[in-house]
């Protein structure tokens, strides 16, 4: 495969459910010069079998399964590293794309030389396929000219992520730490990538992502997070917030070099205490291991909270339909 400009990296365990039309999603783009590179982590249903199926039929499906289950990180790291092309995404097995997502995001990368990441907006649909409301990330500020203002965006908007699933020049991501095996590990990456170069959003719902009752973040909690992550992992506690400010402090001292900016980035940091919790969370976490229900308690709080998303309504449920 050497007209191989893109990769799409799907990392998969037991994901029979919405693997299917996930992938069916991929392969049904507008654009054509990519590769989806499978790696399942020793999947026990049906997920084998799907990809073999989807591999047999066409050639830019590459299939690989792991002996055992590695967590996800390692699992999201590996279908990069097995990858080849100059952009990469990252896709997960139940969510979907529609028919022209790769197109537009080639074309907003190739058109920004300093752009490392480019997503759109966002449409929530649930177990059907229904769409049940759409998000926006509001990170505006990572589309600055000056890592600081990125940096603030990425660490201080309260955010789902799902940036992580857009698409990103190959040379930016070698460049980070990848998925670091903790909870939390996505939003570093996102903070690190923002430090290298400009995100782009296109206004437009391009992206699908699955809203059903056994994701990871109602699925895993405690020792289940820490080995859902990284199964090599035995610790039974994680202070997750205190490693991601850790994260941070690190990659200011590694990325920028200006010293200004660096000044810059760190009042910025300063600021991360203040908001979304973060300096109540670095003392509860430690206090959740003699009472283990305060974290929930926090959660719920936070949850109550209006600036706790800025996802948006997209009123009744409609079915999304990329072929009219």
């Amino acid at each position: 495969m050497a007209d191989v400009e893109t990769s799409i990296g799907m990392p998969v365990f037991n994901g029979e459910n919405f693997l299917a039309p996930a992938i069916e999603s991929i392969l049904d783009q507008t654009y054509g010069a990519f590769e989806l590179v499978i790696s399942d982590n020793a999947s026990t249903d049906g997920t084998r079998d799907i990809c073999e199926s989807f591999a047999r039929q066409d050639r830019r499906v590459q299939y690989f399964r792991n002996d055992r289950n590695l967590g996800a990180d390692p699992n999201y790291n590996a279908v990069f590293r097995k990858s080849r092309g100059r952009f990469f995404k990252w896709a997960a097995h139940d969510d979907l794309l529609a028919p022209t997502f790769l197109e537009r995001c080639v074309a907003a990368l190739k058109g920004d030389p300093d752009s490392v990441l480019v997503q759109s907006l966002v449409y929530q649909i649930d177990e059907a396929g229904h769409v049940i409301g759409e998000y926006d990330s509001a990170l505006e500020g990572v589309s600055s000219f000056q890592a600081s203002e990125r940096f603030g965006a990425a660490i201080l908007t309260p955010h789902w992520c799902t940036e992580i699933f857009g698409l990103i020049r190959r040379d930016a991501l070698a460049r980070t730490s990848l998925h670091g095996g903790y909870h939390h590990s996505d939003r570093a990456l996102l903070a690190e990538l923002a430090l290298l170069g400009r995100f782009v959003q296109i206004r437009e719902p391009l992206f699908l992502n699955r809203e059903h009752a056994s994701r990871y973040v109602r699925a895993a909690r405690g020792p289940d997070r820490i080995r859902w992550h990284d199964t090599s992992r035995t610790k039974r506690v994680e202070f997750a917030i205190w490693k991601l400010l850790g994260e941070y402090r690190r990659m200011i001292s590694r990325y920028v070099d200006d010293p200004v900016e660096r000044r810059k980035c760190r009042a910025q940091l300063r600021r991360w205490y203040f908001r979304n919790w973060n300096g109540v969370r670095m003392i509860t976490e430690p206090a959740a291991e003699i009472w283990p229900g305060l974290g929930d308690v926090l959660s719920r709080l936070r949850r109550r909270r209006p600036d706790a998303t800025n996802g948006r309504d997209a009123g009744p449920a409609v079915r999304a339909d990329w072929s009219a």
